[in-house]
């Protein structure tokens, strides 16, 4: 008998019958428009739904606002196989991915490698990250040996297990869903700064992790001298503030092993992990096993289930874990974890297929899991001001000046904020300005400068910082000067006004008589007015030339 999944507001559905070990699931057939909001399946064992339901709905609540179309199923799940089935029904429906909440069941496969992999048993997410391929158990043991067809994920997946940790599973799961809601509206979140600790075996790596890292975090803190990677040094950093740490280390499920100076040396357990409580949120653990959620106390957990910070890790559950960092860390600039961590595992399939010989084949990348919420996003709030465009350099006192101002939301979310426009350090105008995630907004403001003396007056546009933003330095735009002269004042002996209106003046919007805007001879200072007196009108004409003779002679000593 199917198992009965149960939706969170009583409506009741019948899982599909169980893929046979070797058969394959259909692949998505073409959406229609209204169909196109991509789906995401949240997957919770009965035993936890009740005493998380006001976080589920939240949770769903906040997904949506993404974008996203969030369903709810609990019940008790009996054998991968069946999840698996069920999943692939979902698929016809736009399926994008799936969160496991709680006691979901996992898959077993095993391999035969060399060394120093050897012989492995470990659990694979993979299982139902392809729902296509086929899954072949050739000796009957209950465990998967074969992986063959159409071996590319279809959707990503990730998951939340509390049972086997060390704290109350229902209290770890409660309190991972309150710190997934303060980060998604700005309660909870980190500087912008990355943390990359490599040990000993891996420094010769650190160009290459670096590199990749720099593509997300402009501020990033590098350790990778043998002689001060151990666990005391490593833990002490966790206390520091960090939004992600990318850590490379020897390890297994229950820790990390350390070396110093190509040495064994000490470990860290999940046991420090829960009594540091470390300040980071993201995590890209290289280390082996560390998601090995099988074991209990198993350390990938024990970090996203700190009890302050930690929302996701990437790591393994076998020997191994992530390389070609590049293909990742770029994706997270626009793209949930979820959808980078998808595209970086087809990408390792297709490039084992394509070339069979390449070192970083299936022994490394099947146990490679995401552990946490997959439709979080990485990257934290960030306003720029990306251009100021100020034509004029020199205005008559009186007359109008236009600033040109084009900001930014760099942020994945909607944000709201000012942008103010200063002239020595003065505000003469603010504007409120909303922006969808990845838009820019470009506006003109029409400066009338009778109130101001005659002087320099340096231009400076700032946007607000968000409640979280801590790359402020894209916040501020110095776009130079404009000098207040009196009016037809244009230039002088050495290309600046002298205070007088004379011949040099004439002679200035003369040569430029006729020009329109991005002629080469139109030269905004000597568009000195136009229709509307004191406002440029984008051409030199005999409007410009008179402004200037009604004034020859005129000297401001």
């Amino acid at each position: 008998m199917p198992t009965l999944w149960r939706a969170p507001f009583g409506h009741a559905l019948s899982l599909p019958e169980a893929n046979a070990i070797s058969s394959s699931a259909n692949p998505r057939p073409e959406l229609s428009e209204s169909e196109e909001t991509p789906l995401i399946c949240v997957l919770v064992e009965e035993s936890v739904y009740e005493a998380l339901t006001p976080e589920l709905n939240q949770y769903k609540a906040d997904v949506e606002a993404q974008g996203f179309s969030v369903t709810i199923y609990n019940g008790s799940f009996d054998t991968a196989e069946e999840v698996r089935s069920f999943l692939s029904s979902l698929y016809y429906d736009g399926l994008t991915g799936c969160l496991l909440v709680g006691d979901i069941p996992w898959a077993w496969y095993e391999m035969e490698n060399p060394d120093p992999w050897g012989y492995e048993i470990f659990p694979i997410d993979l299982f139902y990250m392809d729902l296509n391929g086929i899954w072949t158990d050739s000796d009957g043991d209950g465990k998967y040996d074969t992986h063959t067809g159409d071996r590319e994920p279809e959707i990503w997946v990730g998951r939340l297990k509390a049972s086997n940790m060390a704290q109350d599973e229902i209290m770890l799961l409660q309190n991972y869903f309150d710190k997934n809601h303060r980060y998604r509206t700005g309660n909870l979140w980190m500087p912008n700064n990355a943390l990359i600790y490599i040990d000993d075996d891996w420094v010769e790596s650190t160009y290459e992790v670096n590199y990749a890292v720099s593509t997300l975090y402009d501020n990033r803190t590098v350790v990778n001298d043998k002689a001060t990677t151990c666990p005391g040094d490593y833990l002490s950093r966790l206390t520091q503030n960090w939004s992600l740490v990318h850590l490379m280390v020897h390890g297994w499920s229950g820790g990390h092993q350390f070396m110093i100076n190509d040495a064994w040396d000490g470990y860290v357990y999940s046991s420090d992990i829960w009594s540091t409580d470390p300040h980071a949120l993201f995590y890209n653990l290289y280390s082996c096993s560390n998601a090995r959620y099988s074991d209990p106390d198993y350390i990938g957990g024990c970090y996203i289930f700190a009890s302050t910070y930690g929302l996701a890790a990437v790591s393994s559950t076998k020997i191994g874990g992530m390389w070609f960092f590049e293909d990742f860390y770029p994706k997270l600039r626009n793209e949930t974890l979820g959808e980078a961590f998808y595209e970086w595992l087809k990408n390792r399939v297709i490039e084992e297929e394509t070339n069979p010989d390449t070192w970083y084949d299936a022994k490394w990348y099947y146990g490679m899991t995401i552990l946490g919420d997959p439709t979080l996003y990485v990257k934290i709030a960030d306003i720029a001001v990306t251009n100021v465009d100020v034509p004029k350099t020199v205005v008559g006192q009186g007359y109008c000046a236009n600033i040109t101002v084009t900001v930014e939301n760099k942020d994945v979310q909607t944000r709201t904020f000012n942008v103010s426009i200063n002239v020595n350090q003065t505000a003469i105008y603010t504007r409120e300005v909303t922006l969808t995630s990845e838009a820019s907004i470009t506006f003109t403001y029409l400066w009338n400068t009778s109130s101001f003396e005659k002087g320099n007056y340096t231009i400076t546009v700032y946007a607000s910082p968000l409640p979280n933003e801590t790359n402020t330095r894209n916040n501020q735009y110095n776009a130079g000067f404009i000098i207040i002269a009196q009016i037809g004042d244009i230039t002088g002996i050495e290309g600046w006004p002298d205070g007088k209106v004379d011949i040099r003046d004439i002679a200035a919007v003369s040569r430029g008589f006729g020009s329109c805007l991005y002629d080469s001879l139109y030269d905004a200072n000597c568009d000195v007015t136009g229709p509307t007196i004191g406002v440029a009108d984008g051409k030199i004409d005999i409007r410009d030339i008179a402004a200037v003779a009604v004034h020859f002679g005129e000297m401001d000593f």
